[in-house]
């Protein structure tokens, strides 16, 4: 019905499927909505600034004005300032990149027939200049699309074809939502109605009610740190330390809420180096386990085992925990933590890091408000992993302590082998028992 370049002006164009009534066929209806952009362009550092010579005089002459307050406080505020200050410069220096490069594909057009018509010195002279800046300003071009679309596959001179700028509008469109279906069944549809539902539900299962918190299950859980190991956990790191952290960061990935991205801070490292040193307080721990490799194969060899004669027949259960790191609960975090044997400074600072995260919902490219959550650990944190395997102990030893309960009948196995009775994969739990009933 459409070709590309209609998409191409026409990109919220939608088609829905109605029901057929009195007929064979459904009929298709097509809503054509014309978008204002006229929503706040927030900060994104783009790769191609840190390439441009006078870069780092920018950044170092923005960063060494003095400001007042804590560790934390100057350093949010000079990335804050930086980026007012980049975003001027960049306006200053380049424009809009996909204005100029339709600017200067006209100037040359205009320039190769003129000097067609007048082979001159000087047109000569024009044309070259004028295609040495519409090859730049391409090359800029590629770069901020390469970086927006997260496409690392293409060649060089590959963003400039039709099929890599379809590929991109294809992108769009799918990511733009235009309706969702609520719990109820009943589709809603407006960027404010949808940010209002998804704002709904993602407090709900961030916000948890104030429970009391049964700490008898707790009671399986040894203490296994000494203070020793507490002192070591709490070393300030070194400097040659959070530069080996910065730099094994993935430079192309996507930016934080202020907008600097992973190669923003490898590049401006000898300038941002001493200000982020005072403010980072990390901390390190390497526990040795049993890796996911090894309990898929282990699972596999005791499901052989399933069709061997017992009492009451084996018996497979898998428990998959929904939104398993979304509904953690912190005080129960804590909790654990205790248990083990964390002393209270480093209980104290995981405290701080769980309970410090906000979020914003983006609907169709439009930020909309903050919200504070009350439990869940970050997606995305190298510490929740931690968290929630320490959190998930407390269900694995309790499983365990199954097999001194003589009411227990547990998954027929070789007698002289281990007695497994669950295995554990990140959020799922499979367990192995019998179906035998105790009989008094």
């Amino acid at each position: 019905m459409v070709n590309d370049s209609w998409l191409e002006y026409m990109p919220q164009a939608t088609i829905i499927h109605l029901p057929s009534v009195g007929s064979d066929h459904c009929p298709l209806l097509m809503e054509m909505n014309a978008r204002r952009d006229d929503h706040i362009k927030y900060f994104k550092f783009l790769n191609y600034w840190a390439d441009q010579p006078n870069f780092l005089d920018i950044v170092q002459a923005c960063w060494d004005r003095e400001l007042e307050g804590n560790n934390m406080w100057r350093f949010h505020q000079k990335i804050k300032r930086l980026a007012c200050t980049l975003s001027a410069w960049s306006k200053g220096e380049f424009g809009d990149i996909f204005i100029k490069v339709n600017e200067y594909e006209n100037r040359v057009k205009l320039a190769e027939e003129l000097f067609i018509q007048t082979n001159t010195e000087e047109n000569r002279t024009t044309l070259h200049e004028l295609n040495a800046d519409y090859i730049r300003f391409l090359k800029l071009e590629e770069s901020i699309l390469k970086q927006n679309t997260q496409l690392q596959w293409f060649k060089e001179g590959d963003s400039n074809t039709k099929y890599f700028h379809s590929l991109i509008r294809g992108r769009m469109r799918r990511l733009f939502i235009h309706r969702i279906l609520r719990e109820d069944g009943e589709w809603i549809q407006g960027d404010e109605i949808i940010e209002k539902e998804a704002r709904d539900h993602f407090q709900h299962i961030f916000t948890r009610e104030d429970k009391f918190i049964n700490e008898e299950p707790l009671d399986c859980i040894p203490k296994m740190l000494n203070q020793e190991h507490n002192a070591m956990l709490t070393v300030m790191p070194t400097n040659e330390e959070l530069k080996e952290v910065i730099f094994s960061m993935n430079p192309n990935s996507a930016a934080g809420p202020d907008g600097m991205n992973g190669y923003f801070f490898q590049k401006c490292w000898q300038i941002i180096k001493h200000d982020l040193f005072d403010v980072i307080l990390a901390f390190f721990s390497f526990v040795k386990g049993r890796s996911i490799s090894e309990n898929i194969m282990l699972a596999q060899e005791i499901i052989h085992q399933i069709k061997k004669p017992n009492i009451g027949s084996n018996m497979v259960i898998k428990l998959d925990m929904a939104k398993a790191y979304d509904r953690v609960s912190w005080s129960y975090t804590c909790l654990v933590l205790r248990k083990i044997g964390f002393d209270e400074v480093f209980t104290d600072m995981v405290w701080r890091i769980m309970a410090n995260n906000w979020y914003s919902l983006i609907v169709n490219g439009k930020r909309y408000g903050f919200f504070q959550s009350t439990r869940g650990l970050k997606q995305g944190d190298p510490l929740s992993p931690a968290l929630f395997i320490l959190g998930a102990e407390v269900l694995s030893r309790s499983l365990n302590r199954l097999h001194s309960n003589p009411d227990y009948h547990g998954f027929f196995m070789e007698r002289r082998g281990p007695q497994v009775n669950h295995l554990s994969f990140a959020d799922d739990i499979i367990i192995f028992t019998s179906g035998r009933k105790n009989v008094s």
